[in-house]
């Protein structure tokens, strides 16, 4: 079993290189390209944060739609 390297604009670097650079845990990139699909320079570039801000944004929108119902 080996380290996973990959390039990106000509650099070559491990997986968990990568990811410490950006500031990520490598389950968040891993879960970022197998389950949504993303790029791996997506995944290392878009920042957590935004992330959550859209799900606590779209949490909020659904829980107003709820109440507007009933």
């Amino acid at each position: 079993r080996g380290n996973v390297k990959i390039t990106i604009n000509g650099i070559t670097k491990t997986f968990t290189d990568w990811c410490r650079e950006h500031g990520k845990t490598t389950g968040c990139v891993i879960h970022r390209v197998n389950k949504m699909g993303w790029s791996v320079e997506k995944a290392l570039s878009v920042p957590i944060l935004v992330i959550r801000r859209a799900k606590i944004a779209a949490d909020a929108a659904k829980a107003t739609r709820i109440e507007d119902a009933a």
